[in-house]
């Protein structure tokens, strides 16, 4: 289990609706995320669809959504 900082928390509620709706029971409403071995791979690459789709410049360098998008990346990893 890891704590999602409450900076990023809207952006993973937000990414989980989105990919994988069915992991949203797993972050608390005080951003306690407990995921099974298994739940954590299906959870980053939904972060990283979402960085290609959105958290990327033009030069393929992140912006900050990119930025907060590998943040989360490395967290779930830890989760």
């Amino acid at each position: 289990m890891v704590r999602v900082p409450e900076r990023l928390r809207e952006l993973l509620r937000d990414v989980m609706a989105k990919y994988q709706p069915e992991m949203l029971s797993r972050l608390s409403p005080t951003g306690e995320l407990s995921l099974a071995i298994e739940q954590r791979e299906p959870l980053r690459n939904a972060l990283a669809s979402e960085l290609c789709d959105s958290g990327l410049m033009p030069d393929d360098e992140p912006n900050d959504r990119g930025l907060a998008l590998e943040e989360l990346i490395d967290l779930v990893g830890k989760a």
